[in-house]
C-alpha cells in the first residue's frame, strides 16, 4: 500500500508589469538561468544592472519612471541558502510567462538585450531578452545600464531604430534608392550632415564623447534634427514617418502634466521561489505487500521520473503500527538526483534500501 500526502505552499505575487506614477514593477525570469557557482555575485551584478539602468532612466524621464520594484523569479533547483544573507525571499504561485527573461547568448545579438517588439508602434513588445552574458561583461555598470535602458524604451514605448538601416535586411535596408542614387540610410537630418550621437529622451551625447565600445544601439534623433521620412528604417516603415521621440512623449507613462518629477529611490528587490510541490511517499512493507511488490516499485519509479524538479520528496516506512521508520527525509528532486532517490526503494517489501 502507498499513501501519497501532497502539499502546496505560497502567495501570488506579480503577474504582469505594474505601472505606477513614480516607475515601474516587473518580474524578471531566471528560471531558465543554471545554478550559478557563485550565487551572491551573480546576483550583486545582476542587481548593479538594473540598478545602472534605472537611475538612467529616472533622469532620462526627467524623474518621472524608474524600476521601483522587480521581483526576480529564480529556480527551485538553486541553492537559495548560497545567495543569502540580506535578500528577501518568499515562494509564490508565479506567472508562467513574464516580460523579462535571462537568457542564454542570441545568436547575432551578443551581449546586448533584445526587446520582441510584434505588437506595433507604441504598443509594448512581447518580452525583452537580457543576455547572461551581458552581466559578466567587462563593460563598465553604467555601459550595461544604457543598453539595457535602451532597449527598455524601445520594449515599453514600441518604438525602432529610427536613425539607420540594417545591413542585409531586405525591409529596413541600409542603402537605399533615391532618385538616381544609392545613398546610405540615415534617418536624422541636421543640414548637410548627420553627427551620429546616443540619444535618449531629452538629452543626446555625441558618440565621440563617450567609452561604450560601438555596441549602443542609437535610435532617436536629437531635438535639434529632422527624421528624414524617406529612409527606410524600422521607425519610419512600422510607425508611419513618425517619430520615436513623438512616440515616446505622447506615451501615458510620460506625458507632459500628468506625472510629477519625483526623486530617486534604489530599486527594492525580491527573490522569488516557484510554488513548491511536497509529497511525502508512505510505504507499506509488511510481508502481505509481497505479492504486489513489484508493480508498486515500477509505480514508484514512474512518479520519481515524472515529477518535477525543484519538488521536494520525503518516503516513510511502515510494517506495522509500531514500526515505522523515514526511508528519506525531505529532499529536493533534481535531474542529477532522481535515479538516487530510487534507489533508497526496498525492491522487496520486509527489507531496507535496494533489497538490503
Amino acid at each position: 500500500m502507498i499513501l501519497l500526502f501532497y502539499l502546496v505552499t505560497g502567495i501570488r505575487l506579480l503577474s504582469a508589469l505594474e505601472v505606477e506614477d513614480d516607475g515601474y514593477a516587473l518580474s524578471v525570469d531566471l528560471r531558465h538561468v543554471e545554478n550559478p557557482v557563485n550565487c551572491q555575485q551573480y546576483l550583486d551584478k545582476l542587481e548593479g544592472l538594473f540598478d545602472s539602468a534605472s537611475l538612467q532612466l529616472h533622469s532620462t524621464t526627467a524623474g518621472r519612471k524608474r524600476f521601483k520594484k522587480i521581483q526576480m523569479l529564480v529556480p527551485s533547483t538553486w541553492s537559495i541558502s548560497s545567495c543569502q544573507p540580506g535578500r528577501q525571499i518568499v515562494a509564490g504561485q508565479v506567472n508562467p510567462t513574464t516580460d523579462v527573461e535571462i537568457t542564454k547568448p542570441l545568436p547575432g545579438i551578443g551581449n546586448r538585450p533584445w526587446s520582441l517588439n510584434i505588437n506595433g508602434c507604441g504598443e509594448q513588445g512581447l518580452k525583452l531578452l537580457i543576455p547572461e552574458s551581458l552581466i559578466f561583461s567587462s563593460i563598465s555598470d553604467n555601459e550595461k545600464g544604457l543598453l539595457l535602458m535602451n532597449e527598455w524604451i524601445k520594449f515599453r514605448f514600441g518604438v525602432f531604430n529610427e536613425r539607420q538601416g540594417f545591413k542585409n535586411d531586405s525591409i529596413y535596408r541600409d542603402e537605399y534608392f533615391r532618385l538616381t542614387s544609392m545613398i546610405k540610410t540615415e534617418g536624422c537630418v541636421s543640414g548637410n550632415t548627420v553627427q551620429q550621437q546616443y540619444c535618449v529622451y531629452g538629452s543626446c551625447t555625441p558618440t565621440s564623447s563617450t567609452s561604450l565600445s560601438g555596441i549602443i544601439i542609437i535610435i532617436n534623433c536629437a531635438e535639434r534634427e529632422n527624421l528624414e521620412i524617406l529612409a527606410p528604417t524600422k521607425q519610419n516603415l512600422v510607425c508611419g514617418g513618425k517619430s520615436a521621440r513623438s512616440i515616446i512623449s505622447n506615451h501615458p507613462d510620460l506625458k507632459q502634466g500628468q506625472h510629477k518629477e519625483t526623486g530617486y529611490e534604489a530599486v527594492r528587490y525580491e527573490y522569488v521561489l516557484p510554488q513548491t510541490s511536497v509529497y511525502t511517499l508512505v510505504l507499506d512493507l509488511s510481508s502481505g505487500m509481497q505479492e504486489n511488490w513489484e508493480s508498486i516499485h515500477k509505480a514508484i519509479l514512474r512518479f520519481i521520473l515524472t515529477i518535477p524538479s525543484g519538488t521536494r520528496l520525503s518516503i516513510i516506512t511502515f510494517s506495522s503500527l509500531s514500526t515505522t521508520r523515514t526511508l528519506l527525509p525531505q529532499t529536493l528532486v533534481t535531474d542529477i538526483n532522481r535515479e538516487t532517490l530510487f534507489v533508497r526503494i526496498p525492491r522487496r517489501s520486509g527489507t531496507g534500501p535496494s533489497g538490503s
